[in-house]
């Protein structure tokens, strides 16, 4: 969005303000528009388009600032949500735009966390399909450097002591466990089971792989092995035979990860209201 904002002179800003009933996306989600490309999406199919054009007539109106307009999503919109949306249009400028971007900066110290450990293939496959989703992606490799034939993925941390990641890391973060030593994976698991606050726990391996954690955690006294996603990808494909590519399983790992992070956000909301209800 930066480079969009920067290299775009002339830009009116689309938000969605106010939603009746359902709707594509809710309110806050917006569209910028210039006069020949786009960033961002309020809904798409023809609410966007018209939303869209209309955006291009007020960039070439040198005297326009702001405007708000009502579309009702039905059969004249092609459309069959049955809600009715305010979207406000609104000229950017310098002011305008920096406050934007600045805004964007403090809306990623707000998202979830996620921690890749090994960035070997299937690594190095999520790390490129999770920059597309707004996350914040660190990825570690306990690997000496000069013992590695191919080169890591941009801004990943080289360190001997990955596990000291998981106790430095922040509460609620993911943990994707799939480096090159089997060793190594049960000593993250059982480090990210400890903290008691994980999002989520997946470890890359197999059906006998997962009972020897399984009996390796219970020598340790550690009794939350079901806590644990394993095979990567399991809990949303039991589909046989099922391609194994790093670049195919990253999406049913990603899958996981955004489910995991849901359920705890609607745990957090049940437990806050359940403390209005019962002061």
């Amino acid at each position: 969005m930066n480079d969009f904002l920067i290299s775009e002179r002339d830009v009116v800003l689309i938000r969605i303000v106010k939603t009746e009933g359902s709707s594509p996306r809710d309110p806050g989600a917006f569209l910028l528009v210039s006069r020949t490309s786009s960033f961002g999406t309020i809904g798409g199919g023809y609410l966007e388009f018209d939303a869209t054009k209309t955006a291009r007539s007020f960039v070439t109106n040198p005297k326009f600032t702001i405007s708000f307009r009502n579309y009702n999503l039905g059969p004249s919109l092609g459309q069959f949500c049955g809600g009715r949306v305010e979207l406000s249009f609104e000229k950017l400028t310098d002011r305008i735009k920096k406050k934007i971007i600045e805004k964007e900066k403090d809306s990623k110290k707000l998202w979830d966390n996620v921690l890749i450990f090994g960035a070997g293939h299937v690594g190095q496959a999520l790390i490129q399909q999770l920059k597309f989703i707004p996350l914040n992606v660190s990825i570690v490799d306990s690997r000496p450097l000069k013992t590695l034939d191919f080169l890591l993925p941009e801004g990943c941390k080289n360190t001997a002591f990955p596990e000291e990641e998981i106790r430095n890391a922040k509460s609620g973060t993911a943990y994707v466990i799939l480096t090159h030593d089997h060793a190594l994976d049960f000593l993250l698991v059982k480090e990210a089971l400890l903290r008691k606050d994980a999002a989520y726990i997946g470890m890359i391996g197999s059906k006998t792989k997962k009972a020897v954690l399984q009996r390796w955690l219970e020598k340790e006294n550690v009794v939350s092995f079901q806590k644990v996603s394993t095979p990567l990808g399991a809990s949303i494909s039991s589909i046989k035979g099922l391609d194994k590519r790093p670049e195919i399983i990253a999406p049913f790992v990603i899958t996981e990860i955004l489910t995991a992070f849901q359920t705890q956000r609607n745990s957090i909301f049940n437990n806050e209201n359940k403390a209005r209800l019962n002061p």
